[in-house]
Parts: C-alpha cells; structure tokens; sequence
C-alpha cells in the first residue's frame, strides 16, 4: 500500500487495487468561501487534484476543512463516496447534495468492500458521535487507522485494535483547529508565547496517547 500526504486531513491510500482518497481540501490560489486555509500552503492545482481519479472518496466529517465542495466538484459525480453510519446521517446527506449519486454507508459490523478483497470499517467518533468518524482501511493486506479530527478515546482505539489489529499505519491527530492563543487579546505576545507551547504539548501528548492505544 502506498500512501501520500497532500495537506491538512487530504491523504490517499493506494492498493494494487484500490486508491481512496481522504477529506480533499485544497484551498486553491489562496481563494477559500469558509475563511480557512491550508497550511502550509500548496501550489496544487485543479488539474492535479482532478488526475488523482481515486476508487473511492471517504469524508470524514462535514467541517469545511474536511468536507469541500470547491474540490469535491472535480470529481466525476458517480464516484463512490464512503461515509460512516450515524443515527442522523448529516453526513450522507450533504454528499448528495452535492450530485454525487454512489454514497455508501458503512455497515455497523460487516463495514465496506472496496476493490478486490480490500475492505474498510468506519465508526462514529466514541466522543463526537453524531458528526466526527474514524476509519480502519484493509489494502493489499496492510491495516491503516485514519483518526482525523477525531478526540482521543481510549476504550474505542482498544476495541479498533482488538478487532481490525495490528495496525501497519496510524494517522492521528496532533494539532487541533482552534483560536486560542493567537486571538485572544486578554494575553500578551510573551503570554501567547508561553500558552502556544502549552498548547503544543498538550497535542504531543494526545499524539501520544493515541500511538499508544492503537499499538498492538
């Protein structure tokens, strides 16, 4: 299995027979309708993101740094999306919305064929049930974990591992979107300072914390 990191959550996994591609997002010529940004910031263009031609698309979540019409729309519209299973699935809806016409809902227990006898399981988050998703993908026999934005819980990285282990690859989480420090004007540039390497090892930490739990 070859994977390739674009930025932020956008990453594909690629099999002899299947290629997935995760939460395209690219904020193109620095242009974005929700006011973020990827970071660092790409010089990709259109063109390239439209050559990936992925099997499979799987959204994590619906945050618009995961979930971004602007790329979604340079995928041909009958490519399968893959979206995990919620008791209200906001999730599948806002995909076909978009005119995408296979989206596929991974089955609670028996999870989603892929391409020849790959197969991936997606979960709600333990902690953020009704939006955020963790996905465990089975390409040419490899095991990979994408945990996304997903917050650290420790009884559902065991059961993961217990059930889809051990795992070849694991992408976690380490810096979280968020104002604090650099916003808040009640702290000085020393304070910002100080409160952004606190916020820095509290991400190490939760890094940490998932390595640990996911490892066999």
């Amino acid at each position: 299995m070859k994977i390739r990191y674009y930025v932020n959550a956008m990453m594909s996994l690629e099999g002899q027979h299947s290629k997935v591609l995760c939460d395209p997002w690219i904020t193109f010529d620095a242009e974005s309708n929700s006011g973020l940004f990827n970071f660092p910031e790409t010089n990709l263009s259109r063109e390239q993101i439209a050559s990936i031609h992925p099997d499979f698309i799987y959204i994590t979540h619906t945050h618009a740094d995961h979930f971004d019409p602007i790329t979604l729309d340079l995928f041909p519209k009958d490519t399968p999306i893959i979206v995990s299973y919620y008791e209200n699935n906001f999730t599948e809806r806002n995909v076909r919305k978009l005119g995408f016409s296979d989206v596929r809902v991974s089955d609670p227990t028996k999870g989603l064929s892929l391409n020849a006898s790959d197969h991936c399981w997606i979960e709600p988050s333990a902690r953020v049930p009704a939006l955020d998703s963790i996905g465990v993908f089975k390409i040419d026999g490899q095991v990979a974990v994408n945990a996304n934005d997903n917050a650290f819980d420790a009884a559902q990285c065991s059961s993961l591992r217990n059930r889809y282990g051990p795992f070849d690859l694991a992408c976690v989480p380490f810096s979280y979107q968020g104002p604090y420090p650099a916003f808040y004007e009640n702290l000085d540039p020393h304070e910002k300072k100080i409160e952004a390497l606190n916020k820095k090892a509290r991400n190490f930490s939760v890094l940490v914390d998932f390595s640990t739990a996911l490892d066999a």
